[in-house]
């Protein structure tokens, strides 16, 4: 029987094959959302300020963040608060 964690790699997996999403990427969004869950503002600003300007200049700098309905299939959904943040990154890349 397989482990929850080795199901969730799993599944994640497929996501982020299907959607183009770097794992790296995929892995940053999952736990930025897990941060914010856990209300842990000193690595959401961290993150926020110094992780999602890097994955821009890596992996973004001649498309797009990923639509939001594809961030929501990586993390689930449920975490509002993230889906908000994860639009102004969106968008500040959009009109930079």
């Amino acid at each position: 029987m397989k482990s929850t964690r080795s199901v969730v790699a799993l599944t994640l997996s497929l996501v982020t094959d299907e959607d183009g999403v770097p794992n790296e990427v995929a892995d940053y969004l999952v736990y930025s959302s897990r941060m914010i869950k856990e209300q842990n503002v000193p690595e959401i600003l961290t993150l926020y300020d110094q992780a999602s300007p890097d994955l821009t200049e890596r992996f973004f700098r001649d498309r797009m963040w990923p639509d939001k309905s594809v961030a929501e299939r990586i993390i689930g959904s449920g975490n509002k608060l993230f889906i908000i943040l994860y639009k102004e990154i969106y968008y500040r890349q959009l009109y930079a």
